[in-house]
């Protein structure tokens, strides 16, 4: 059944409404007309596109005339309408079709946007803390770096790699741990030398970020659902608890024009917190792995890398276990810097003691970084970070 036009009733004009029905009807036919004889002219004979053409110019004149006389259009796009009926009745689209086309080329835009524009993630867990916050809603831009072929780490075209103090999503390097798609911040490019000294990050011997303690008293972990305290050792080896978890938060900036936040457990503190789920990142460092829903670990500074006590320490990095135990004895505590081989970069959270990262599963290859974050556009719980740019 062919998708043919409305016609208006043929009652009097008297009415904005029906006015505006004759005009509208008039337009499609007068957009409709020219497209499908030229999408068809080779099955028109010359007497019928003469015809066609002259019914359309009579219609185009009519609505085209200074003082519209809408009884008149009307006419005039009933015979052009009856024409295109008579000899381009099989080219009209039926409503199925029409919504169907419609709705699959919706499909391919939106597939498009999300292959080779933007993708939207959301945040899972608080290791980006204070940045990213828990159910924060991201656009991150697929071709800030390149573009590759869809589901494939092919790139089709490369103009720049990731720099230093943005954040990026990537897939996880190693897929047989952890298959996630993670966001964090790179700390470090191809070639730079890398050290964590008392929680001061360097980059070739420099801080990175010119560092600026803001404040000491800021909750460490503001993961929903999760509590913290700060625990020590009493004279009888028992856990003492005290309410809340001390954190140093610190500024860092580009040296041009961005500026953001990082924190980690005040030196000398050990935290004990629940843990809410599974998507909760407080990760076990003292104790073993990764404790169960509903359970308690302990988190503690850790403001030195690498953790030369740590026999796993390089593990993820070119030299993970190459040069054995002997080699990483030798190496003098604090004083080993690690170097990001080419094409990968060492990324980190902001929540430094609260964050799986680099430190400990290695380096990101650059292939597997899908895109740059750029603005939170939706937090049902905090609708005041919306629309927020992020660094």
């Amino acid at each position: 059944m062919s998708d043919r036009p409305r016609q208006p009733a043929d009652a009097a004009l008297t009415t904005g409404k029906a006015k505006k029905e004759i005009l509208d009807y008039a337009r499609r036919i007068r957009r409709e007309g020219p497209w499908l004889a030229r999408r068809h002219r080779s099955r028109l004979g010359e007497v019928v596109l003469w015809s066609l053409g002259d019914a359309l110019r009579a219609l185009d004149e009519a609505l085209s005339a200074p003082t519209p006389d809408h009884s008149e259009i009307r006419a005039r796009a009933h015979a052009a309408d009856a024409m295109i009926e008579r000899h381009l009745g099989f080219a009209r689209k039926s409503h199925t079709r029409r919504n169907i086309e419609s709705i699959s080329a919706a499909l391919i835009i939106a597939f498009f946007i999300r292959a080779f524009l933007f993708e939207p993630y959301r945040i899972p867990s608080g290791s980006m803390l204070p940045t990213l916050a828990v159910g924060d809603y991201l656009f991150v831009s697929k071709f800030t770096y390149g573009l590759k072929i869809p589901f494939m780490d092919t790139v089709i075209a490369s103009w720049r790699k990731p720099k230093k103090g943005e954040i990026v999503i990537f897939e996880h390097p190693k897929p047989e741990e952890n298959r996630e798609i993670l966001i964090k911040r790179v700390v470090a490019e191809p070639g730079d030398r890398v050290r964590l000294v008392e929680n001061v990050l360097l980059i070739n011997g420099e801080p990175y970020g010119q560092a600026r303690v803001v404040t000491r008293t800021a909750p460490c972990f503001l993961t929903p659902g999760q509590t913290c305290a700060s625990v020590a050792m009493g004279p009888e080896g028992q856990l003492v608890r005290s309410a809340g978890c001390a954190c140093e938060i610190v500024e860092l900036n580009d040296g041009v024009d961005k500026t953001w936040l990082t924190q980690h457990v005040a030196p000398g503190n050990t935290c004990e917190c629940s843990v809410p789920d599974d998507n909760a990142s407080c990760i076990p460092f003292v104790g073993g792995s990764s404790a169960p829903p509903g359970a308690r670990t302990l988190v503690e500074n850790r403001g030195d890398w690498p953790f030369l006590s740590d026999p796993e320490f390089l593990r993820g990095w070119p030299w993970d276990g190459s040069l054995g135990a002997a080699w990483r004895a030798s190496l003098p505590t604090g004083e080993i810097e690690m170097t990001v081989p080419p094409d990968h970069v060492m990324v980190m959270g902001d929540n430094r003691d609260n964050s799986a990262d680099s430190r400990y599963w290695g380096l990101v290859p650059i292939s597997l970084v899908r895109g740059k974050a750029m603005f939170i556009w939706l937090n049902t719980s905090s609708p005041g970070r919306m629309f927020h740019l992020v660094h």
